[in-house]
């Protein structure tokens, strides 16, 4: 499958341990893609977390690119979120 290719400035979720936390990829430090939770290297700010994970509105947070998953590639089937890992920072 090909992987759709995304830049800064694109909406994302910051996938942690309490759910998907809205953000904006501000920079891409290294390139990376959403199928390996060690390549690439992100830097997104936190737009809304709600009080998930200990995060702050406009905080800035560096991660693996598989953590930044574009807005895109998020899907909702019979009411449960699914994550399509085809894609590429750049």
């Amino acid at each position: 499958m090909v992987n759709t290719i995304y830049t800064a400035g694109q909406a994302a979720y910051l996938d942690t341990f309490s759910g998907l936390i809205d953000c904006t990829v501000t920079h891409v430090i290294e390139p990376g893609h959403g199928q390996s939770a060690t390549a690439g290297k992100i830097e997104v700010k936190i737009n809304q977390a709600g009080g998930k994970g200990g995060y702050r509105e406009g905080e800035i947070v560096t991660c693996p690119a598989a953590d930044a998953v574009p807005v895109p590639q998020v899907r909702v089937r019979n009411g449960k979120l699914h994550v399509d890992i085809n894609y590429t920072w750049q």
